[in-house]
């Protein structure tokens, strides 16, 4: 191809700072913009983090206006494939299944992105209807990237069928590089003792990273 498949990211950014928010702005900036023609329609709420999840007015508000940003967004440029995150909040599946509904509806290639560490809580605390939503909801996305392989197994008993590729949150290449980078004059001690004060489980796919 002489032109650079086009691809609209969907998602939100700074502030507020968030999980989502960042790794949407590391997408945005990152080297992929040399292989693809990247647009971003931004989903960001103009209201504080903790409203995020919640079932209200605003949010209902702001979930229309994306509702019409993305459809205006596919409209105009016509993309081969769109990405967008998937929440693991209630209010927020049902926003982003009507997202969803909408590039398929473009005829539009789809990678969705599941961000959240409790999806499982999601789908256990629906009932066998919503339950039946979800998974039909994932499965009509082209492809579903996951934080972990402990999600690949979950979705993969509850009837999720579309391909999956594993992406555990974690730091921006950059930054790796440029620490190992680092030369330090003094001594090394031959034992490193390293304090990590946080949460270390598979939800956030700790353990594929350290494989």
């Amino acid at each position: 191809m002489n032109e650079k498949p086009r691809i609209v990211i969907v998602g939100p950014v700074p502030p507020p700072v968030g999980g989502v928010e960042t790794y949407t702005s590391i997408m945005l900036n990152s080297d992929i913009k040399e292989r693809f023609d990247i647009l971003h329609c931004n989903i960001t709420k103009g209201r504080p983090k903790q409203t995020q999840g919640k079932f209200d007015l605003g949010n209902i508000i702001w979930a229309f206006r994306h509702f019409k940003r993305l459809k205006d967004s596919i409209k105009k440029h016509q993309p081969a494939l769109v990405y967008m995150p998937i929440s693991s909040t209630r209010s927020g599946f049902m926003r982003d299944s009507v997202l969803i509904r909408i590039v398929k509806k473009a005829r539009r290639l789809l990678v969705g992105h599941v961000h959240g560490g409790d999806f499982d809580n999601l789908y256990n605390s629906a009932n066998t209807a919503k339950k039946k939503h979800i998974v039909s909801v994932l499965n009509m996305c082209d492809m579903l990237v996951l934080l972990g392989s402990r999600w690949e197994t979950f979705l993969r008993e509850v009837g999720v069928t579309k391909p999956i590729r594993i992406a555990p949150a974690t730091i921006r290449e950059e930054l790796y590089e440029a620490g190992i980078k680092v030369k330090r004059n003094c001594e090394q001690p031959e034992r490193v003792v390293v304090l990590f004060v946080g949460q270390i489980g598979k939800r956030k796919g700790v353990f594929d990273i350290l494989e």
